[in-house]
């Protein structure tokens, strides 16, 4: 009697999809179980990001204060129109002969 070998059958099909279907569920459990705890991150992320606007515009005002200060200065140290200017609008004064005009606020136009 001869003894029979078996030759190892090709793997189904079938079972081809399952360990495909398998290794992309796996996959995608891995990144959620990685990503769930991550979103708190991420809004914080973003509430720093819009914070970060803020300051940034905030700095840009205060740098254009800054350089109209500079200016001023300069003018103040260079220009003696400007600091007589100057100091009649802050003392709120004015010399003989001169026309002022002033405009209020008139409240509530009905």
């Amino acid at each position: 009697m001869a003894l029979r070998t078996r030759t190892p059958e090709a793997p189904s099909h079938f079972w081809d999809v399952m360990i495909k279907l398998g290794t992309v569920f796996a996959f995608g459990l891995l990144v959620a179980c990685l990503a769930i705890p991550l979103r708190p991150k991420l809004a914080e992320y973003r509430a720093l990001d819009e914070q970060g606007k803020v300051l940034e515009q905030r700095k840009t005002a205060l740098l254009r204060d800054i350089q109209r200060g500079e200016a001023e200065l300069q003018m103040l140290d260079r220009d003696p129109l400007f600091v007589e200017m100057k100091a009649r609008d802050t003392l709120d004064m004015c010399q003989p002969g001169d026309v002022i005009f002033r405009f209020e606020d008139g409240g509530d136009a009905d």
